[in-house]
């Protein structure tokens, strides 16, 4: 079923307990958007551009391909048609079509909400795996200057499709230049403005561990009031990732205008081919035309030389904005600008005041105790269940981002999924693992991948198509659900086998709070004697809410809950580590004065909670004050709301427990969906999606 507003309720987080940022994805926001402004959301891999007529993708002689055989996972596009029905949203008109699939104004049935809704009509498991990256990337983050996404709906037969806030503005270059003809220079108070929330976005999205890969003025939009919202992230990847931005079939994935010289020759890519594109963008808003133009593979031959100079087409640039183009559009990686030193000169803050800070301090026994568990399945050659569970904002997250990062020298494997309470696609709770599983697989040479391949490939498939095209097999066979189920589920186990003798493997579920019976049922088939693949199964999980049936059934399982399982409580920080942690977030956003007196009474006031330290360490004056408790400083914090986010969160507070979206939003006065998202990002109210009623 999808979920819907109905389904979801509002917990005031100063009454409930602390919220994790990440919490923020679920707020929704809605401005009216034309025709042309997402149009760039429905295109494919590498996408022609205003400024780039010869955009196209650049692909080598030695392409080959697998057969595809999805099905079940996708629709024709003519499942989606204006005046009708997909999922819970009415479609109202199309706003842009492209090869992957279209992107439609659309309403919610019920609460009436206005969304963008983005559908993939063209299925393969290789546009599957990206459409769903595309919403996750961002799922977990909220940034004002990234657009916002609601949710994910994959259905076992039908359109997939992913709803995100709708957006009335014009492309970056657009909105700086204007009318302004080419050779002749913009506003360059405006262009600054709209340039460092530009950047705040694409530091923030590289922060948490992403880089953008098509950032150009199509994808960057800004609104009537000013805001700078960064957008299509189709091509996204993580930082840490080996993706090389090559598909298996040698096709390099971008907008040859705006790739950096390394993307361009299908080198690994980093940060600074975001602020390349960046650089393009800047010329462009100099000088109203691109710094290399012509047909594609020209164009990734001259990127190989200098910088041009923008002030050799217009007179009278700032020398500071000349030089910053110059050295964005360097050759080398390594001599572009960073976000920080970019936002420094353009007198921004650093760090936005919804960014997390990616600070380890503590937890040295439970770090101790994940690795202990990969060490037994090491040694003694069979699987392992850890449980690592604590309140919303103690951290579990952060403790496995450092346990993945200490095992990135190693030769272990770690396929690592967070499972999506606004997310409704088979397997909800293992969707992600699967797909990070397919990533893993389609970047090995292919006399690995071959070596890995398992039996019964059609079920496999058929259970998660993400994982069609990688090895050759027959059509599909005409089974029914219990036998694709079996099969399928044996396949699996049978592939983590193969992979865990050559390597050690870790799957690792976040948020498993939100996972479906499915999904444990799945699990229990992995772990089950006789001959496990040896596996270490890391299932990380609230324990501050009600639990649902899944949580329950995992719990009540004697293969995943049993004595031999492993459990991790996560609770508040000690003083001391609370102290450091306060300290070193202080010493991140530049607070040199009295960072010491300050991270004591952070410490103190913060009752330990990882979350709380980060709020009130990017808090202001107020831990300066007499103040003595965190109640307190809240009751401020709470007195600088304006009077429609704070009668929404005094709504939400009496009525005593988690209510529903929709009547809150009712109940709410007029802008209540606005406040309601400010309040999430904030940290003040929580979305509880287990939530009845």
């Amino acid at each position: 079923m999808t979920p819907s507003d109905s389904d979801e309720g509002l917990v005031p987080s100063a009454v409930e307990g602390p919220a994790p940022l990440q919490d923020a994805r679920a707020t929704r926001d809605q401005h009216v958007t034309p025709s042309h402004t997402l149009a760039s959301s429905a295109g494919p891999s590498a996408r022609p551009d205003d400024g780039d007529p010869h955009a196209d993708t650049i692909a080598s002689e030695a392409s080959r391909t697998r057969t595809s055989h999805a099905s079940g996972s996708g629709g024709s596009a003519d499942e989606a048609e204006i005046g009708g029905r997909l999922g819970d949203y009415h479609l109202d008109r199309k706003l842009g079509a492209g090869g992957m699939g279209d992107v439609f104004e659309a309403h919610h049935l019920e609460t009436g909400e206005r969304v963008a809704l983005k559908t993939l009509s063209s299925t393969s498991a290789t546009r599957l795996y990206r459409f769903k990256r595309e919403f996750r990337a961002l799922a977990d983050i909220s940034h004002r200057n990234l657009i916002r996404l609601h949710e994910l709906v994959v259905p076992r037969t039908g359109l997939p499709f992913f709803t995100m806030e709708l957006l009335d503005g014009l492309p970056f270059v657009e909105w700086v230049r204007g009318q302004t003809p080419q050779g002749q220079a913009p506003d360059f108070e405006r262009l600054e403005r709209g340039l460092r929330q530009l950047v705040e976005g694409i530091h923030f999205l590289h922060g948490h561990d992403y880089i953008h890969r098509d950032l150009k003025p199509a994808n960057v939009l800004v609104t009537g009031d000013g805001r700078v919202v960064i957008l299509d992230f189709g091509l996204v990847s993580e930082l840490s990732s080996t993706d090389v931005g090559v598909t298996r079939d040698r096709q390099i994935l971008g907008t040859p205008s705006f790739m950096a010289p390394e993307q361009a020759t299908g080198q690994r890519v980093g940060s600074p081919a975001d602020y390349y594109a960046i650089g393009v963008m800047l010329f462009q808003c100099l000088t109203g035309r691109l710094p290399h133009e012509g047909p594609a593979l020209q164009l990734l031959v001259a990127k190989q030389g200098n910088a041009p100079d923008p002030g050799d087409q217009v007179e009278g640039l700032p020398e500071g904005l000349r030089t910053l183009c110059m050295r964005l559009l360097a050759r080398e990686p390594e001599a572009r600008p960073g976000g920080r030193e970019l936002l420094e000169y353009l007198q921004a803050s650093s760090a936005s005041p919804s960014e997390p800070a990616a600070i380890f301090v503590g937890r040295q026994q439970e770090l101790a105790a994940l690795h202990g568990a990969l060490q037994h399945v090491a040694e003694r050659r069979e699987p392992v269940v850890v449980h690592l569970r604590g309140r919303s904002g103690d951290g579990k997250s952060t403790l496995v981002r450092r346990f993945r990062a200490e095992l990135h020298e190693t030769p272990t494997v770690v396929l690592h999924g967070r499972c999506r309470a606004r997310e409704a696609v088979p397997y909800k709770g293992i969707d992600a693992v699967i797909d990070a599983l397919s990533a893993h697989l389609r970047s090995l040479p292919d006399e690995e991948l071959d070596a890995l391949r398992p039996p019964d490939l059609s079920a496999l498939v058929r259970l998660f198509p993400v994982l069609d095209e990688l090895w050759e097999f027959d059509a599909l066979l005409p089974l029914g659900q219990p036998e694709v189920r079996k099969l399928g589920t044996a396949t699996l186990r049978k592939l983590l086998e193969r992979m865990a003798e050559r390597q050690p493997l870790v799957l690792h579920v976040d948020d498993f709070q939100w996972a479906d019976l499915d999904s444990v049922s799945l699990l229990q088939a992995l772990v089950r004697p006789p001959a496990p693949p040896a596996v270490m199964l890391l299932l990380s999980y609230r324990d501050d809410l009600e639990r649902g049936e899944a949580l329950r059934e995992l719990l009540a399982s004697e293969l995943l809950c049993g004595p031999q399982a492993r459990v991790i409580e996560l609770g508040a920080l000690s003083a001391a580590d609370a102290r450091q942690l306060a300290l070193e977030l202080l010493r991140a956003r530049d607070r040199t004065d009295l960072q010491r007196s300050r991270a004591e009474t952070i410490a103190l006031r913060s009752r330990g909670s990882p979350f709380f330290i980060a709020q009130m360490a990017m808090g202001g004056d107020e831990l300066d004050s007499t103040e003595s408790n965190l109640d307190q400083i809240m009751v401020r914090r709470l007195s600088d709301l304006d009077d429609g986010s704070r009668r929404l969160l005094e709504l939400v507070a009496a009525f005593g427990g988690p209510l529903p979206t929709a009547i809150a939003l009712a109940m709410g006065s007029d802008g209540a969906e606005a406040s309601l998202r400010s309040l999430c990002e904030l940290g003040l109210l929580v979305r509880d999606e287990g939530a009845a009623g």
